[in-house]
């Protein structure tokens, strides 16, 4: 059997990240999104390979919601038409890596994983990655919380609090 057993955590944004958080949950690893498509097969091919058993991956739901509209909500939202086609095309593409490569994968909302963490943003990254650095301080993370991983982190967690349960029954 392969060891140790972890929940992952996608956030599919060009400045978003994949995180792994080990069932126990002292432990994570975290990794910025990979700036291609070839470098993000790597990656997801890289930790189905690995000595890892991924249990469950939450993939972050992106909403349909006009930038004007976030814009209301928070002024320094810019995601612009470039940003938003490469968000969309990185995550029809990495449902369909992780799917190919075996992950049970479920989308959750940006929303539902934020409230279950207890760190609602209003799309600020800040808020994200100061939870994740107080859920997992350095000492218990291979590689460094950002705002780039902070969201894939707290979702990983997020899915260890939800499906762990399931999981172990199993």
């Amino acid at each position: 059997m392969k060891d140790p057993r972890v929940f992952m955590g996608v956030d599919p944004g060009v400045e978003g990240g994949l995180a792994l958080v080990e069932e126990d949950g002292l432990s994570a690893s975290v990794y910025p999104m990979p700036e291609t498509q070839e470098e993000i097969l790597l990656l997801v091919k890289e930790i189905a390979e690995s000595d890892v058993v991924v249990l469950h991956c939450y993939l972050e739901k992106i909403p349909l919601v006009p930038e004007f509209v976030m814009r209301k909500k928070n002024p320094n939202f810019r995601r612009g038409q470039k940003g938003t086609a490469v968000l969309f095309e990185n995550l029809g593409f990495l449902k369909a890596c992780l799917s190919a490569f075996g992950f049970k994968v479920t989308q959750v909302s940006p929303v539902k994983w934020q409230r279950g963490m207890n760190c609602l943003t209003g799309g600020d990254k800040k808020v994200t990655r100061a939870r994740a650095q107080q859920l997992f301080p350095s000492t218990r993370v291979y590689g460094k919380v950002t705002n780039k991983t902070a969201d894939a982190l707290l979702m990983a967690e997020y899915c260890r609090r939800v499906e762990g349960l399931t999981c172990a029954a199993a």
